[in-house]
């Protein structure tokens, strides 16, 4: 194989800069209307994915399992989420949004919509459509780098089970 030419390697840094701005972008603009970005994507998975393990959660946002035990307790006490204990392994639960999640969520979703759509007001239909479908297609082809973080040993009750 050979060895990639400069322009081949600015050509790729540009193009990685350029998508790494685009989503930290939309990521303070979903920010913006919830009060917390890590939530905003919890929510946004378990819309995607439904019931989720908090393991399964950490591992889709690349964060500790306790910075996503921290989010669900949070997005719980807000009503944005349910717990439900898993009867098969009473060492975890399975999360999900409630009715008030998903209308925050949707809302959140409607105002940064409306957002890129007037940012894009000059843009034609066929073009969004076209970068839309090429982001689709980088996503589904790239390699997946991550990893999954290692279990950890529970010595007390969790705090789901608390009376």
């Amino acid at each position: 194989m050979s060895k990639p030419s400069a322009s081949d390697r600015e050509l790729y840094w540009r193009l990685a800069e350029s998508l790494s701005a685009t989503a930290r972008l939309v990521d303070r603009r979903m920010s913006s209307r919830m009060d917390d970005p890590v939530a905003a994507r919890t929510l946004g998975l378990l819309a995607e994915h439904g019931p989720l393990r908090p393991t399964a959660l950490a591992e889709h946002l690349q964060v500790s399992p306790a910075a996503v035990t921290r989010r669900i307790q949070a997005l719980t006490r807000s009503g944005q989420i349910a717990i439900d204990p898993d009867t098969r392994d009473a060492r975890t639960y399975t999360v999900d949004l409630t009715d008030a999640g998903r209308a925050d969520l949707e809302t959140a979703a409607a105002q940064v919509a409306g957002s890129l759509r007037a940012q894009l007001a000059a843009w034609s239909e066929g073009d969004i459509t076209r970068l839309t479908e090429l982001l689709e297609r980088l996503l589904a082809t790239a390699a997946d780098t991550g990893g999954t973080p290692p279990a950890t040993a529970r010595t007390t009750t969790p705090w789901w089970r608390e009376p």
